[in-house]
């Protein structure tokens, strides 16, 4: 992932889960890199749905990942639609990405008992 994003310091991936609660198994990731000298604005949906602290400068690369994750399988490509109301999702409903990742990873975990 870090040879296809900008030069920069390539930074932790933030996570989000899709907007279906029930999936527990796969995610998005969002890869972004971080300069010193980034003057770069902060991208709009992300700076709503991160926040200002969290939101990542610049480009973006946005991948699907989870259990069993296979590059070369077309289940795990990017449904351009799902991710955009996942992120309408997040914007409107004011969920704290970062809370329901553990939250969603908690009950992954619980159902794996």
């Amino acid at each position: 992932m870090e040879k296809m994003l900008p030069a920069g310091q390539p930074t932790e991936p933030l996570i989000l889960f899709p907007q279906y609660i029930s999936i527990t198994s796969w995610y998005y990731q969002i890869y972004h890199t971080m300069r010193v000298d980034d003057n770069h604005p902060y991208h709009p949906v992300m700076l709503e749905i991160f926040g200002r602290k969290n939101c990542p400068q610049g480009e973006l690369l946005i991948v699907r990942n989870g259990e069993d994750f296979d590059p070369q399988s077309a289940e795990w490509d990017v449904d351009l639609e799902e991710l955009g109301k996942t992120l309408w999702w997040y914007m409107r409903s004011g969920i704290d990405p970062m809370k329901e990742a553990n939250e969603r990873r908690l009950l992954r975990y619980m159902e794996g008992l």
